[in-house]
């Protein structure tokens, strides 16, 4: 969401001297993190956009902790994100599977990742 649309929908300004006036009111009633956070490009990591995007109407969080789920460490939820996306009609780059896999791995998961994919992460996190 970009940043005019976060004060609109704050602020509920339409068009014209209300969106002049509602900016103006908004940056002095306290938004300015708003800005810091759209200058400093914080927001979702690329795994989680594409997840949100492609897998979340079918697989939600009950899936991911149900017991009969098919990830049990790196490898197999690394691999398991390979398969779903083929299955949808995705071509996915390494690089997207892994960002996928990173994010279910970080926010669900927590399972120990392999030392040259650790490695990668952290180069990926420092971009």
């Amino acid at each position: 969401m970009l940043l005019e649309d976060k004060l609109m929908l704050v602020t509920g300004a339409a068009s014209g001297i209300g969106r002049a006036i509602a900016v103006s009111a908004a940056l002095l009633l306290g938004l300015p993190p708003l800005l810091a956070q759209e200058a400093s490009g914080a927001g979702p990591s690329r795994g989680q956009l594409l997840y949100d995007a492609h897998c979340i109407q079918c697989h939600t969080t009950q899936m991911h902790w149900r017991d009969a789920r098919v990830a049990r460490d790196w490898s197999s939820l690394r691999k398991q994100v390979e398969a779903w996306q083929a299955r949808i009609g995705e071509r996915w780059t390494t690089e997207d599977v892994d960002a996928v896999a990173r994010h279910l791995n970080a926010t669900i998961y927590h399972y120990p990742v392999p030392s040259e994919q650790a490695s990668a992460d952290a180069t990926s996190t420092r971009r």
